[in-house]
């Protein structure tokens, strides 16, 4: 679930009944009333605790928070052109390398990567990386 736009409706939603909640810091924010990472991540544990909470933090990566694992990837510094499209990059991503079996952590650093190029291009839809470039950019 990623609950954007953020809203009354979602904020009264029962987002402890989903398995994975992917939220920005801006979302988190809303949800959450915190405005410190730890807070936020605090917060919405005790809200969820059943749930797998994704925050999204631009040029500070991502972490990943459930139960048994807390895992932060940084971003990669990158020329940033435009970010259209890059919380949709990032929620596309996350969840196609989940199918595709990968562990949380390496689901992790692919999605960032695919995040960061996606930043490096102008608009929306054509900026998003196919997969065998964020694939081929995990060697550089």
């Amino acid at each position: 679930m990623n609950p954007a736009p953020m809203d009354g409706v979602a904020k009264s939603l029962p987002l402890g009944l989903f398995s994975m909640v992917i939220v920005n810091e801006v979302e988190a924010l809303d949800l959450t009333g915190e405005s410190s990472t730890d807070a936020m991540l605090q917060a919405m544990h005790q809200r969820m605790p059943n749930t797998t909470v994704v925050l999204t933090l631009g040029s500070e990566g991502a972490i990943w928070l459930d139960a048994n694992k807390h895992i932060h990837v940084p971003a990669r510094t990158v020329s940033v052109v435009d970010t259209t499209g890059a919380g949709d990059t990032f929620t596309g991503y996350l969840l196609a390398s989940l199918v595709q079996g990968m562990v949380a952590e390496a689901a992790m650093r692919r999605t960032v990567r695919a995040a960061a190029l996606c930043v490096t291009q102008a608009g929306a839809a054509d900026s998003i990386p196919l997969a065998s470039s964020v694939d081929a950019d995990e060697l550089a």
